[in-house]
């Protein structure tokens, strides 16, 4: 019997699979028509219906969930699959994503995502690194069609956190992303807040977690030598489920030496930036640890290095999560963070996280809390943060605001207060001693004829004091973008400002074509204007080229005159030789000086992964460094 559903109920029923279908990318006659169906996409921004139509079909048992999706496309030799890995980003890539929240409470998704090769990545919510004895594997195949593609899909239950087994409503969308339109398409528009709309799967059975508890361990050692002197090392992460919903994690004696960070680009700013966080304790269960958005009670990239760390995080309820965490550099540095959300509704929101750090001359301790309100299109915040600390004394933070935003159209408007003594040592606050306000607003535009596809343009203001009525800082900004329908883009942003004594300003003109795409792109920004009211130059030029599937590299190019000439190159390469081996390297090259690294890995299998590294891949200047490393995975069953 073929399950119909209407457009406007966005309702699946659920559907047993009692006789699982086969997951090799083709949907069969008569295989899936049994199970639950959806169809139908719009456009997220313009609320207009695709231009392609797509079908997706649903079931599950008490093991797995089962996913499969035919894509319509008029031009099918357009279809881009250029990632064929597993659990890696589909970016720029033809792909389909199933989104579920098993809890039914709108605040627990987890998302996978497939391609027409059948390359898959995940986001399992509350974030996990990215080792597969850790965060499991799906099962996917997919193939490109006269038609368009279809893919075929089976998920694990045990994939994510589960709430109490038997029946329930889980909340389900689903959304394609065609590079051709340069789009997302979504089955369920929750736009403009309308997060409500998100689909219902009526009546799924959820099974019970998985039986059994077990400790996984990742012990790794790396021996190597460089010039006069020989290297090595050993240390262990763990993971132990505590409950069906909580896990711990710890590590003694991590290895960040050669785990690629993430480089700054050349910057003129009156404050400080922070690079992204690539180290692998730090992201498993990164999104339990909610400590601030602008300014944050916690960064990790204030840890440059520890000897003993532990955290637990999961959820206490189907409402109510938690994060904790323990880190201790011996005898020198002990810190600690916690963090709890509580979700009262689908649209409310309480986040209340504190930090303590003890180190041998100092002592600091922070607390936050923040709590959010959306009503249809209007969301409304307020947060408050204090810090108490052994040389400064206490400071403290304020801030409420609103966002709006109907379709095509936002604005937002904030008032801010952060006292001279706020510091929260662990955390990241770019600026301090200041009061004020910044607003603005912006508007988006699809255009479904003529060759212009897509604008912005966004207004912005700002007017800060410093806490005692003195003018500190002021701004202005207009940003303007325009894309074609070849994805040739071409932005421009215009900003004034007065900051204490200096009034500066600049105008930066930008393009790139084609947009969005990560394997063959190219981007050129030029920015000119005045710094501390010293006049400045920038160029800025990006290259992406991808000459066959399993060979991508990258250059960027900085060129900055400022009191001076700066310069910055950045080379990258991998070469992807099968699913799990991969040779990679980058160089970098910072006015005189360059640091080159070359590195074969082994990983993202199951088993033992192996990576030899060739230099170092954070230093300024290379080293002649020679590095191979072995993780080692095991299970011990409770």
């Amino acid at each position: 019997m073929l399950t119909q559903l209407s457009d406007s109920s966005g309702e699946l029923p659920a559907r047993i699979a009692e006789t699982p279908p086969s997951i090799d990318g083709i949907l069969e006659p008569g295989e899936w028509e049994s199970y639950a169906r959806g169809e139908g996409l719009i456009d997220r921004d313009t609320g207009k219906d695709a231009p392609e139509t797509g079908q997706f079909w649903l079931a599950y048992d008490q093991n797995y969930i089962y996913f499969a999706y035919r894509a319509a496309d008029s031009r099918p030799e357009t279809v881009q699959t250029n990632q064929f890995r597993r659990n890696a980003s589909l970016a720029g890539d033809d792909s389909v994503t199933f989104s579920i929240d098993p809890f039914g409470n709108l605040s627990n998704f987890n998302s996978f995502s497939v391609n027409p090769a059948g390359a898959y990545s995940l986001g399992i919510a509350g974030g996990r690194a990215g080792k597969l004895e850790w965060i499991g594997e799906i099962k996917s195949a997919g193939r490109r069609t006269e038609s368009g593609w279809e893919v075929e899909a089976r998920i694990p239950w045990n994939l994510m956190r589960l709430p109490s087994p038997g029946a329930r409503t889980a909340r389900v969308n689903v959304s394609r992303y065609m590079p051709r339109f340069q789009r997302d398409f979504v089955w369920r528009d929750t736009s403009q807040g309308r997060i409500e709309n998100t689909g219902s799967w009526k009546d799924v059975v959820i099974p019970p977690a998985q039986s059994g508890r077990s400790i996984q361990l990742l012990p790794y050692g790396y021996l190597g030598a460089g010039r006069d002197k020989s290297l090595y090392n050993t240390g262990l992460d763990l993971r132990l489920p505590v409950t069906d919903q909580i896990e711990a994690v710890a590590t003694v004696n991590p290895d960040f030496r050669n785990v690629e960070n993430e480089v700054l680009s050349l910057d003129l700013s009156f404050f400080e930036r922070l690079a992204g966080e690539t180290r692998p304790f730090f992201r498993e269960g990164s999104g339990f640890f909610q400590t601030g958005f602008r300014d944050r009670l916690f960064a990790s990239q204030r840890i440059r290095s520890f000897d003993v760390g532990a955290k637990t995080y999961g959820r206490l309820t189907d409402r109510q999560e938690f994060g904790v965490m323990a880190l201790s550099t011996l005898d020198r540095q002990a810190a600690t963070v916690a963090s709890y959300t509580y979700t009262p509704t689908n649209r409310s929101n309480l986040n209340i996280a504190t930090t303590s750090l003890r180190e041998a001359n100092r002592s600091n301790d922070a607390v936050w809390m923040n709590y959010g309100q959306g009503v249809g299109p209007l969301l409304v915040y307020y947060q408050a943060g204090a810090t108490f600390d052994e040389q400064l004394g206490r400071g403290g933070s304020l801030e409420f605001g609103a966002d709006y935003s109907v379709r095509n159209f936002t604005t937002y408007f904030n008032a801010r207060m952060v006292e001279r003594d706020y510091r929260p040592r662990l955390g990241f606050v770019n600026d301090t001693d200041f009061k004020g306000f910044a607003s603005g607003l912006g508007i988006e535009q699809v255009y479904t004829k003529g060759p212009i596809q897509e604008s912005e343009y966004y207004l912005n203001f700002t007017n800060y004091w410093r806490t005692d009525g003195t003018p500190y800082r002021r701004s202005a900004s207009l940003y303007g973008s325009l894309t074609t329908r070849s994805a040739f883009d071409i932005d421009i942003d215009a900003r004034i400002s007065r900051f204490q004594n200096f009034d500066d300003h600049s105008i930066s003109l930008s393009i790139e074509q084609p947009r969005r795409d990560p394997y063959r792109r190219w981007e050129y920004t030029y920015t000119n204007g005045r710094f501390s009211e010293n006049p400045f130059q920038e160029h800025s030029l990006a290259l992406r080229y991808r000459p066959f599937q399993r060979l991508q590299t990258s250059l960027t190019g900085e060129w900055q005159t400022y009191q001076g000439e700066s310069r910055q190159l950045i080379f990258g390469t991998s070469w992807e030789m099968d699913l799990f081996q991969s040779i990679s390297g980058r160089a970098v090259l910072r006015d005189n000086k360059i640091n080159p690294y070359l590195s074969y890995n082994r990983a993202g299998g199951r088993g033992v992964e192996y990576f030899l590294i060739v230099g170092d891949p954070n230093a300024l200047e290379f080293r002649s460094n020679v590095t191979l490393k072995a993780v080692f995975p095991i299970e011990i069953r409770l």
